[in-house]
């Protein structure tokens, strides 16, 4: 298990390192283009904002699935502890006849 989790750790960095370099690389590649600076800046303000926007829709996103995962988690335990309620109960009930046949069984054969 921890090998597999070691496994997600370094599949998780290479992934933002790879985004990062990303980023990076398209950041530096309008700083070098031969633009003047008003506009790159606008093209800069531009490309920010939208990457901010999908960004936070991709949050959003997770989070939803998030809710939902945790959710449908609730509802399975709450089903999982009411079955087991239910058989605790039915135990209790088994034990308590039994205890009551042994009982009147011990009834019986008592010297008088």
């Amino acid at each position: 298990m921890a090998e597999y989790n070691r496994g997600l750790n370094v599949g998780f960095a290479a992934g933002v390192g790879f985004v990062l370099g990303l980023f990076a690389g398209a950041l530096m590649g309008m700083l070098y283009t031969p633009k003047p600076g008003a506009e790159l800046r606008r093209e800069l303000k531009e490309r920010g904002t939208e990457y901010y926007e999908k960004g936070k829709e991709a949050v959003d996103t997770a989070m939803e699935k998030a809710r939902e995962g945790i959710e449908v988690g609730r509802k399975r335990v709450t089903e999982i502890a009411e079955k087991v309620a239910e058989r605790v109960e039915d135990i209790k009930s088994a034990v308590s006849k039994a205890a009551e046949a042994g009982e009147e069984q011990a009834e019986e054969v008592k010297p008088e």
